[in-house]
């Protein structure tokens, strides 16, 4: 390709999208999302072969009605080379069109993320070692996430994004495998980490915890357990995988072999910082503190309560069930007092010890709940039911099917 002109554009389709020329942001039409700008993405994801005028067609009117695709696709053409100049671009015609095949052509230089990262992958197939690991990494620090991650909806891209997820795992395993054999465990904790960032629910956590476990960091292991923990639950209504929760096994009986001064055992026992309102456990911990507290009022004679929150929708309420379902946590968290404990049982269950409180005071507790739920929810199509049992020495399965 000639560099008669010396600007470059630069697109950007890993993570977000981004057009520049010469640096600076280009907006072509009417906004990001435009058929013109899929257009041209399509056209520089297949800068050197180009893409036959079929595939254009299935990729950009897919699910529309139109009676004459190609005389549409020609037309939008057009306005994407007018577009190209209005932008500040030479004026070039910038896309041929031979024996059915759409390809880029042009005197401006161009710089596309996917081709970059594709290439890198490419080339560190023919390598091994420390080479072959220096390159993978150039190859990850170039996918910033998602393939399009605004266009989702359409099925062209989503089908490009599984592909180059598919490309950015093969290459983590790859790299996994080297910095293993070299115990480069520092090194693969960052990688780790951005790949658990980046797919949140892909149980890549495991790897993280098992870095740091092998760098003899078991603190931070358990802390990142139970934020994963609290993920899971807040956001899936489930628990980590059985092979997370081995490890967990397997952490705190380093952690118990690890030897310290009295002061720093306290000291990692105690809550970082003072909070109002109730206690927020993950479930498991949940399930330990339950069963703790019906041993303690075998003696105590103290009267504790569980009670269910079910937030309930109408049955056709498709949209705001997350929001709800955040709004009561948070609600439930702050309503209740520092002796009172909660965790989130399902994706719309709450559960709830209720300490040093009279059954007469239950309906009392719940009504605190549904107010404030009330003020701050916006949707109206959703309401809470509540069920409560006095607590028992039995299984916490057995109490909630008595509620």
């Amino acid at each position: 390709m000639s560099n008669e002109h010396s600007g470059k554009l630069v697109l950007t389709m890993l993570g977000d999208y981004s057009l520049t020329y010469e640096g600076k942001p280009m907006i072509l039409g009417r906004g990001k999302l435009t058929k013109s700008v899929q257009l041209l993405q399509l056209l520089l994801l297949h800068l050197e072969d180009g893409i036959a005028k079929d595939e254009l067609v299935e990729a950009l009117y897919n699910w529309e009605e139109i009676g004459d695709t190609n005389n549409s696709l020609n037309s939008m053409i057009y306005r994407l080379r007018n577009q190209l100049i209005v932008a500040g671009m030479p004026k070039e015609d910038y896309i041929s069109i031979k024996n059915g095949i759409c390809k880029w052509e042009g005197s401006v230089s161009v710089e596309v993320d996917v081709a970059e990262f594709e290439a890198c992958v490419k080339a560190a197939s023919n390598l091994t070692g420390i080479e072959k690991a220096e390159v993978l990494e150039r190859a990850l620090s170039i996918y910033r996430g998602e393939f399009l991650p605004k266009l989702s909806n359409e099925l062209w891209v989503t089908v490009e994004s599984v592909r180059l997820k598919k490309l950015y795992i093969s290459c983590v395993k790859q790299l996994g495998e080297i910095y293993e054999k070299l115990h480069e465990y520092q090194k693969l904790l960052g990688i780790y980490r951005t790949t658990a960032t980046l797919y949140p629910f892909d149980e890549w956590q495991e790897k993280v915890l098992d870095c740091l476990q092998k760098m003899g960091r078991f603190d931070e292991a358990y802390r990142v357990y139970q934020d994963t923990v609290r993920l899971y639950s807040e956001e899936l209504g489930a628990p980590p995988s059985a092979k997370m929760r081995e490890q967990l096994q397997k952490m705190n009986g380093n952690l118990l072999n690890t030897e310290n001064d009295f002061l720093k055992i306290q000291s990692t026992l105690c809550e970082c910082e003072w909070k109002n309102g109730a206690y927020y456990c993950a479930y498991p911990s949940f399930v330990d503190t339950y069963r703790l507290m019906c041993r303690i009022i075998e003696r105590s004679g103290e009267h504790m309560y569980l009670m269910v929150c079910t937030l309930c929708y109408n049955a056709d309420l498709s949209a705001g069930k997350q929001d709800s379902e955040r709004v009561l946590g948070n609600v439930i968290e702050r309503t209740l007092r520092r002796g009172d404990a909660y965790t989130r049982y399902s994706e719309n269950q709450f559960l709830i010890l209720l300490s040093a409180v009279q059954q007469e005071h239950l309906e009392v507790v719940f009504r605190r709940i549904e107010q404030g739920f009330l003020q701050e929810n916006k949707n109206s199509d959703c309401w809470i039911e509540y069920s409560v049992t006095e607590i028992v020495n039995s299984s916490l399965i057995d109490q909630l099917k008595n509620i």
